[in-house]
C-alpha cells in the first residue's frame, strides 16, 4: 500500500492526541499539499498513523476511540502486508532527470 510517509514522529504524535480532529490534521499534514487530492494515500496515511497510535501504550478505550474517529471514513488501498513510502521513492530519484522525463510527455 502507498502511503506518503511511514515515518512518523512519536513525539509529535503523542501531542496531537488530544482529540480526533488534531489527530487528523497531524496525519493528514504528513502527505505535502499536492498529493492530498489522492484519496487512496490519504487513507492509507491515516491508517499507519492508526498503527503507531496501536504501539503508544494508551489505554483500550482511549486508544479505540481515537482510532475510530481518524479511520471513520478511512478505505485502505492495495496491500497491507508492505507499506510503500512515496517520500523515500521520490527522495532516491534523480530530480532532474525524473523532471524532463514530465516535460517531455
Amino acid at each position: 500500500m502507498f502511503v506518503w510517509t511511514d515515518k512518523i514522529d512519536v513525539n509529535a504524535l503523542s501531542r496531537a492526541i488530544k482529540n480526533g480532529v488534531d489527530l487528523r490534521t497531524f496525519s493528514d499534514n504528513l502527505v505535502p499539499k499536492f498529493a492530498r487530492h489522492i484519496s487512496g494515500i490519504m487513507s492509507n496515511q491515516r491508517y499507519v498513523v492508526a498503527l503507531k497510535i496501536r504501539k503508544l501504550g494508551l489505554d483500550f478505550k482511549t486508544r479505540k476511540a481515537l482510532i475510530q474517529q481518524l479511520c471513520n471514513d478511512v478505505s485502505i488501498t492495495g496491500l497491507l502486508n508492505q507499506v510503500v513510502s512515496l517520500q523515500e521513492v521520490l527522495d532516491s530519484c534523480d530530480t532532474d532527470t525524473l523532471l524532463k522525463a514530465f516535460e517531455n510527455e
